[in-house]
């Protein structure tokens, strides 16, 4: 069995597994769990069968019986998003940051930059009456 994240990436082996005769089960058998090795990440499966069973050690012809294959899941992690910032103007006045990440502030250029107090989400609002002569910011990866 094995595991690619495109079908012409190379294939990531997950296993080989040796399926047992379903010969005497005519109608409905057990399900056979298959562990990989070790957990994979791609977005196909790619089972290549090597061998089959026989009917009787004379046959000159095989079966292989694949009922149904279920993999296990689990989401890829994303990549963090890069810290943005960017500033705009009401007409009311007011001054809204919209960022990605941590919203720091300080009062100075050169100052020490401090988590804006009420963590605040995506938004951060500075009325009118609060605005002060200076203020800079800028946001850091969570």
């Amino acid at each position: 069995m094995k595991v690619l994240n495109e079908l012409n990436d190379p294939e990531q082996i997950a296993g080989s597994f040796t399926l047992i005769s379903r010969l005497s089960f005519p109608f409905s058998y057990a399900v056979d769990v298959l562990p990989f090795t070790t957990t994979l990440q791609g977005r196909y499966v790619r089972l290549a069968i090597d061998s089959v069973h026989t009917f009787s050690p004379s046959d000159r012809f095989g079966y292989a019986i694949v009922g149904e294959v279920v993999m296990s899941a689990a989401p890829i992690d994303q990549p963090p998003t890069s810290p943005e910032v960017s500033v705009t103007l009401n007409p009311n006045g007011d001054v809204i940051v919209t960022f990605i990440g941590t919203l720091q502030s300080s009062p100075a250029i050169d100052g020490a930059l401090a988590d804006v107090p009420g963590n605040p989400q995506s938004t951060y609002t500075i009325p009118k009456g609060s605005l002060s002569a200076q203020q800079y910011f800028r946001a850091r990866s969570n």
